[in-house]
């Protein structure tokens, strides 16, 4: 690809850097913005994107971000001639073919959360052929042109277009995303975008699952809407965050449900298996049609979905109500509701597989039989599910109930104990469908959720159907949400700030570190007298245990000294609340400090680093114990006639010089002061030279920075960038695209309509970009003019060759200016 950047303007040389650096953007509001936005509209509704970062906070030190796709396809969405549907193996089982397209051009848009600017664009393609293997994209952090992006929030929007056979096109063509703009026949996908963190220091990555699949569990803002305070708000508000997942057909060539529930009911303890949910018996693992076990409905679709159609299909499909069940158990617990069966003789065993089953205590107990079409099970229509797994019954039938809460498109789940309203609908005397649908036993099922609290396994199932779904089953993250919704018990934790204040009252004796704390202002434990609220003190997650803090304080009690700690040592306090229901807090605010004594020696002075601007520079350190602050800066090496400086006691230190020269090189040092009377230390000189000029005057250009043609390949991923003074607004801003070729020449071939303001990229610069499909490739020549929004020529650049405009607005004698 060919790129040119322009810094000269009517003749003058304009020198961005370092006021504008290409490609780097500003921070964006610290707000935690949701991980997933809402699904695109103007699509086809049949193709959905489900596209799972490998980490929600990227520090690109560490490695590239992994983006995988992949299509979740509603056939059911899709005419006729788009699939072919064909039996499996069996005979029984349909599966669809996405015949009619032979594959999906993608991109991801990589753009600057806030100013919506784009800084990098990737192309992927999708072989239908292929139609299990994910679309893979990956980002180093960086920007189009190289450079690395600044910290900040970033959001990854990928697209995609299905290519139909009749297209006259193949994928090995080189087409891109961008080339089908106004093709009527693609088929747009629907698809939301991904919001990540880019971080500016190492962190630490929360792990992936075994498996390619796998993707980064959600972050922690991904429940920030949810209301827990009552149980109406509750079901409300988390079946917002929960709803409108990425539906997958239950068998396909393309990814369906048979690959997701291979990879989320994977035994932990061998990756090449998968684990039946009744029985525990291991069976191999990548079966895609015809396999040696089933999928077990735990919800059983006969109450409200028989049918793998209309509004049914979506329910029919959701994973998290899919396990993998032996195939006789499977056909025994039919749809018998799930409820305890005390003095039941007719077990089904288990199989002894990672750590549990195999015992004579871990079974299955059934009695009576499933219930026909028309009518609701009797009382002994029974399957009660061994322990080890009764809790994740229960918060998979949980989840079916507060997932499918009626609306647009969606029928009505409700988990009930009262079996007179589970009827059972099947096309043998009905349509399959029913809206509401019942099933149960509730009261049961809450005392098997209660029985089994959440482990490992059904946390990693539940990551695992993250990564395809695009939502979570609520009940394994949070279980304490169950009391709420089915009991009203909504008291939740306490309202507690946290630590405020932990004080070494004397940094030069042994005199401990008082730590101070306020009641919590919401106890939220239903406790109006007697109640026994406690405090206890940490430090460095560990609870004290000698000394003034240790222990627990009673409600009311407000401070303590810690004495016991190592001297001279920095550590982490926090105070944690409890509350009458035992419930616990500890307001997320904690504080540094040590107990620091007179060690006759000055500070140790780690550093320093330094930033700049035009006018000053900002140096920071740190100390191993509390000291001053003190900078000393000149334009001589070894003189230093400036200084500014900070009394407090810290240990970690910045320091502003102010007033400088433009383009310019300081000498400084930096020193701290013990306040035990120790001699000062300073560190060893350093340097910083201060920026050019970069105060965006009045006659200041708009002018274009930078533009890319003639790729490699086919045409792709094209862009015009314009640079300028913050703000400006680019309303009704246009480039004109001019033809150099003989028989058009100086001919307008397109034109790019600008839109937004420019935002500020560095001490009152920016730039914007704008794709555009495709630039010419200057054979022999072409050009682009840049017209203001009075219509009025700003600039008239040419490349490979001079030509004059014979059409367009630069055709009024204006000649072009040849860069490249």
């Amino acid at each position: 690809m060919k790129t040119l950047f322009r810094q000269v303007f009517a003749g003058m040389t304009f020198v961005l850097a370092p006021c504008l650096v290409a490609g780097a953007v500003d921070l964006v509001p610290s707000t935690t913005p949701p991980p997933l936005g809402e699904w695109s509209k103007e699509c086809n509704a049949g193709f959905k994107l489900s596209a799972m970062p490998s980490a929600w906070s990227f520090f690109p030190g560490q490695g590239s971000l992994v983006v995988k796709v992949r299509p979740a396809i509603d056939f059911e969405l899709l005419s006729t001639d788009a699939y072919t549907v064909h039996r499996d193996r069996t005979g029984g089982e349909r599966v669809f073919d996405l015949s009619g397209f032979d594959f999906m051009v993608l991109e991801a848009e990589i753009r600057q959360r806030g100013t919506g600017r784009v800084v990098r664009l990737l192309s992927g393609l999708y072989l239908t052929d292929d139609g299990k293997e994910p679309v893979v994209f990956e980002w180093d952090g960086r920007s189009k042109d190289g450079s690395p992006v600044k910290p900040g929030w970033y959001e990854i929007e990928v697209r995609g277009r299905f290519v139909p056979v009749w297209a006259g096109v193949r994928s090995s063509d080189g087409y891109g995303y961008r080339d089908f703009d106004g093709w009527s026949i693609v088929e747009e996908a629907c698809r939301r975008v991904v919001t990540i963190e880019v971080v500016e220091k190492e962190i630490r990555i929360r792990g992936m699952g075994s498996r390619g699949t796998s993707c980064a569990p959600p972050p922690a803002s991904y429940y920030d809407t949810v209301d827990a305070t009552n149980q109406i708000d509750l079901r409300t508000t988390l079946n917002a965050v929960i709803d409108d997942h990425a539906s997958f057909p239950y068998s396909s060539t393309s990814t369906d449900c048979w690959d997701i529930v291979n990879d989320a009911d994977e035994n932990p303890s061998n990756p090449s298996q998968v684990l039946t949910v009744y029985k525990n018996e291991a069976h191999a693992d990548g079966c895609s049609s015809s396999c040696s076990f089933d999928r077990e409905h735990m919800w059983a679709k006969s109450f409200g979905f028989s049918e793998n159609s209309g509004y049914g299909r979506i329910p029919y499909t959701d994973c998290y109500n899919l396990h993998a069940a032996n195939s006789s158990y499977n056909s025994s617990r039919g749809n018998k509701p799930h409820d305890d069966c005390p003095g039941c003789t007719n077990t089904k065993a288990t199989d002894a597989n990672n750590g549990v089953g195999g015992t004579a205590a871990e079974v299955n107990l059934t009695s009576g039989s499933s219930t026909a079409c028309g009518s609701t099970p009797p009382a002994d229509s029974i399957w009660e599910t061994w322990d080890h797994r009764k809790g994740d019954v229960a918060r998979t039938i949980l989840y079916m109930d507060i997932r499918y809460e009626g609306g647009t498109g969606e029928q009505d789940l409700i988990a009930t104990s009262d079996r007179s309203l589970m009827m059972v609908d099947t096309t043998s005397c009905g349509d399959g469908y029913q809206d509401p649908a019942y099933h149960g036993v509730l009261s049961i099922l809450l005392a098997w959720h209660a029985a089994d609290p959440v482990d490992s396994d059904e946390q990693r199932r539940n990551d695992q159907v993250w990564c395809y779904q695009q939502n979570r089953n609520p009940f394994v993250d949070h279980p304490e949400w169950v009391d709420c919704l089915y009991n009203n018990n909504c008291s939740g934790n306490p309202v507690f700030g946290g630590i405020d204040a932990a004080t070494d009252l004397d940094a030069c004796a042994d005199t401990g570190v008082t730590i101070i704390w306020t009641d919590p202002t919401v106890w939220n434990d239903e406790c109006s007298s007697g109640c026994n609220r406690s405090f206890i003190v940490k430090r460095n997650g560990v609870a004290i245990s000698t000394g003034d803090c240790a222990g627990s304080f009673l409600e009311g009690v407000e401070s303590c000294t810690d004495t016991t700690g190592a001297d001279n040592t920095m550590v982490t306090y926090t105070v944690e609340a409890t509350g009458d229901d035992g419930d616990t807090s500890d307001g997320g605010t904690s504080a540094d400090a040590g107990d620091y004594v007179d060690d006759s020696t000055g500070p140790v002075i780690i550093g320093p680093t330094d930033s700049a601007s035009s006018n000053a520079f900002t140096a920071d350190w740190t100390t191993d114990e509390p000291s001053d602050s003190y900078l000393k800066w000149g334009t001589t090496s070894g003189s230093y006639p400036s200084n500014a400086s900070d009394a407090s006691d810290v240990t970690s230190h910045s320091l502003t010089a102010t007033g400088l020269s433009l383009s310019t090189t300081y000498y400084y040092q930096v020193c701290s002061t013990d306040p035990c009377g120790n001699p000062q230390t300073c560190s060893a000189e350093a340097t910083v030279t201060t920026m050019g000029d970069c105060d965006p005057g009045a006659n200041t250009p708009v002018f274009i920075n930078e533009f890319h043609y003639d790729p490699a390949g086919t045409d792709s991923g094209e862009f015009v960038e314009v640079a300028g003074p913050a703000g400006t607004d680019l309303t009704s801003w246009k480039v004109e695209l001019y033809n150099g070729a003989t028989g058009s020449l100086g001919e307008v071939y397109g034109t790019i309509t600008l839109s937004g303001a420019i935002d500020n990229e560095g001490t009152g610069y920016g730039a914007l970009g704008f794709f555009h499909g495709p630039i010419q490739n200057g054979d022999p020549a072409d050009g682009l003019a840049l017209l203001d929004g009075g219509g009025q020529v700003v600039q008239f650049l040419c490349y490979e060759a001079s030509f004059a405009a014979a059409s367009g607005t630069a055709a009024d004698g204006i000649p072009c200016e040849l860069i490249g």
